[in-house]
């Protein structure tokens, strides 16, 4: 056998390796997703039946997390998030207290 003959036997035996694995993982991946079940859909936050309109001007915590049917630990969690997530929240000024302006809300809340 010359030296092309050697070479274009490898290659001929490299791409059929190359298409028989590539046929197997096709099979792994289609036997696979048979055995792992779709994740539930994950709800919407669901805000309760009083409208925007309704809310406070200027919420606590506490009222704000009873809107969003969230405890307040978690409108911390995000205020302290890096970068923050939630409504942004306002600290009064000279006290360490955080409130939550209905329109911030408003606009976090058309931004999901």
């Amino acid at each position: 056998m010359g030296e092309n003959q050697v070479e274009a036997y490898a290659r001929l035996l490299a791409d059929a390796a190359l298409q028989l694995a590539e046929e197997r993982a096709q099979q792994l991946i289609a036997s696979r997703a048979k055995q792992i079940p779709s994740p539930p859909p994950v709800p919407k936050l669901a805000v309760p039946d009083l409208g925007p309109a309704e809310w406070p001007l200027i919420m606590t915590p506490a009222q704000l997390g009873k809107i969003l049917q969230v405890h307040p630990r978690t409108l911390d969690r995000w205020r302290a998030a890096k970068p923050p997530e939630g409504p942004r929240p306002r600290q009064l000024p000279g006290s360490g207290q955080w409130r939550y302006y209905r329109d911030d809300v408003i606009d976090w809340w058309n931004s999901l």
